[in-house]
């Protein structure tokens, strides 16, 4: 019996221990410098945050904004296609992707939907349609309710916005600093990024496949403060997609086009209804077998869905 005891003792002890120990090697190993790893694009300082961007085409802009972690390239299969009519732009938030990661950053929706305003002021770009996908649709949501006179349209895909109404609570690990920092330890390897997709893609299988794609998040994971901001991004948000004030949503006053996948795991199709109940005017428009990122998954039907919706937009 005491010999069961210890053995267990000793395996629960490794448990606990090892992934503080494989946590306590991650920190020792130096980051990935943003600038060698960036193959297009440019950069450019907002706000004094060296500040990733692409930007492709003429016409009419249109901004379009990652989620929370992403980075540009979850726009690959939209840019080409509507850039055809629009001078299209993206961009990496603060704490995402190939820009700067500062602890100083607020990240609000609010500080977000500000920083997409000095982008623009910075870039010359009076006014846009914004277009954003998960955090990045409660960013352009804000960005429409903040600064309506810069706002030609809005384009809100996946978003957040509602309260998620999340059941975890206190027991999440990623709630917690020191838990959320062994578990974004792991975020570098290819298999712990292959697990994710089964919740942001209704077939993860296409995505997994791609090798670069996966390298490119895994390399991303490794830049300065990429994991700590991981972190300071859900404490800021209160680890919810709510907008503080979701009374607001019904002022939204700029004509609106709204996209989900049907088999969204994260913010479930029905929001899509609400959005349209509370947003005057809006457009809804349900993509079949796509999860969270249709844009990535069902692309020509997205694209098809964004440029009419373009076509139709009062300048």
């Amino acid at each position: 019996m005491n010999v069961a005891v210890i053995i267990v003792g000793v395996t629960i002890g490794l448990l606990v221990l090892l992934p503080v120990v494989h946590w306590a090697i991650w920190a020792l190993i130096p980051p990935l410098s943003p600038h060698s790893l960036a193959k297009t694009g440019h950069f450019v300082l907002v706000g004094g945050i060296d500040t990733y961007y692409e930007r492709l085409g003429s016409g009419p802009p249109l901004i379009l904004i990652p989620a929370g972690g992403s980075h540009t390239s979850t726009w690959r299969f939209n840019i080409g296609a509507l850039s055809r009519s629009h001078e299209v732009w993206t961009l990496d938030l603060p704490g995402s992707g190939y820009s700067d990661k500062p602890a100083r950053f607020p990240y609000t929706h609010r500080s977000y939907a500000e920083f997409v305003g000095d982008f623009m002021t910075t870039m010359g770009i009076p006014k846009s349609v914004v277009a954003g996908q998960s955090l990045g649709g409660t960013v352009a949501l804000e960005f429409a309710l903040d600064l309506p006179e810069r706002t030609a349209g809005l384009v809100l895909i996946d978003s957040g916005g509602y309260p998620r109404g999340d059941t975890l609570g206190m027991i999440n690990p990623l709630v917690h600093r020191a838990t959320n920092a062994i578990v974004m330890s792991f975020s570098s390897y290819h298999a712990s990024v292959k697990g994710f997709f089964k919740y942001i893609y209704y077939d993860p299988v296409p995505f997994a496949r791609d090798a670069a794609f996966v390298a490119e998040i895994c390399d991303i994971n490794r830049t300065p403060n990429a994991r700590d901001a991981f972190y300071w991004m859900q404490r800021a948000l209160h680890f919810d997609f709510a907008i503080p004030d979701v009374t607001r949503i019904k002022s939204v006053a700029v004509p609106t086009l709204i996209v989900w996948g049907r088999n969204d795991r994260i913010v479930h199709v029905r929001t899509a209804s609400r959005f349209q109940q509370d947003i005057a005017g809006s457009q809804l428009v349900i993509i079949d077998d796509a999860g969270h990122a249709p844009h990535e998954e069902k692309p020509d039907a997205v694209n098809r869905a964004i440029a009419l919706f373009l076509d139709g937009i009062r300048w």
